[in-house]
């Protein structure tokens, strides 16, 4: 169910790295994390705007897209366990360092921000 009662399948949003007005789904299917030793290679690669973990083990990763201005992911971590959300390889999370992952507790949800290339900004619910 969406916002008021509706039925919302789809959320308009300006990629300004496109310079153009997109839809994104407001549904995002369930992902499985990576494992834990595949580091950020085996991590699970984020291929949209929006992403649920429903199944991981402890620090299993996922890996998001390249950090290009603009850009917005969506994580939402539905699993028991913290997962490890890593950048693409050369860039980084918040001020953790190239290839280093940031934490995503069980039950939380994050967006990652773009606003300079190679830096995601992380805003985690509480």
């Amino acid at each position: 169910m969406g916002l008021r009662g509706l039925n919302i399948t789809e959320i308009p949003m300006f990629r300004a790295s496109q310079n153009t007005l997109v839809n994104i789904p407001a549904t995002a299917a369930a992902l499985t994390a990576g494992l834990a030793a595949g580091g950020q290679a085996g991590a699970t690669a984020l291929a949209s705007d929006m992403h649920v973990v429903g199944t991981a083990n402890v620090n299993d990763g996922v890996r998001l897209p390249a950090a290009l201005p603009g850009e917005i992911v969506f994580v939402a971590n539905q699993t028991a366990v913290s997962i490890n959300v890593f950048p693409a390889t050369g860039e980084q999370v918040d001020a953790g360092g190239a290839n280093t992952a940031k934490a995503l507790a069980a039950g939380k949800n994050a967006i990652y921000v773009c606003a300079v290339a190679g830096l995601w900004r992380s805003v985690i619910g509480a």
